[in-house]
């Protein structure tokens, strides 16, 4: 159980860093957005990388409940092994 929590911490790791970039691109294109909505000659597109704002509010929300999911699932599992590992001399 020790090893097989380290790869859930890293996803969670990996998916949070992924979650605070998208969402940066969302808020940079909702302000874009309303840039536009305000000044019809504003020019910037409103899409990065293929995407528009409500699909990096979407992906971001989705890496954050993944990341929160393995994260804590990461960390059960690390206090299980270690409680087990150290369980006779806790109660002796």
């Amino acid at each position: 159980m020790f090893a097989m929590s380290f790869p859930f911490l890293l996803l969670a790791a990996l998916s949070s860093c992924i979650a605070v970039v998208s969402r940066l691109l969302d808020f940079r294109l909702t302000a874009r957005k309303v840039r536009k909505d305000k000044n019809q000659g504003y020019l910037r597109p409103l899409k990065m990388f293929w995407l528009g704002p409500d699909a990096y509010g979407r992906i971001t929300w989705f890496l954050f409940w993944f990341g929160f999911t393995t994260f804590h699932l990461g960390v059960a599992l690390l206090f299980v092994s270690i409680g087990a590992t150290y369980a006779n001399q806790l109660w002796s």
